[in-house]
């Protein structure tokens, strides 16, 4: 199998379509709000839907929570 690269991060071998490191779970490329598809971080629009990266998702489409941070819920109320 021919190796894509290493994370920066932890030395890791990764492939070319992955998005994070699979061992550190370091971001290794950004997904487009639209298609989902895998972007370079140097890419300023998606090469597969002409979306500006960084554009916001359209209406109806599955937002992406980042990992960590978890739903806040309001305290129920006492009385």
């Amino acid at each position: 199998l021919m190796k894509y690269g290493e994370c920066a991060n932890c030395g890791y071998p990764v492939e070319a379509d992955f998005v994070l490191c699979p061992n550190c779970h370091t971001q290794l490329k950004n997904l487009c709000m639209r298609c989902n598809h895998a972007l370079e971080p140097s890419w300023t629009v998606c090469p597969y839907c002409a979306t500006p990266v960084g554009a916001p998702a359209p209406h109806g489409a599955r937002q992406r929570r980042p990992s960590g941070q978890a739903r806040q819920s309001r305290p129920a109320s006492q009385g």
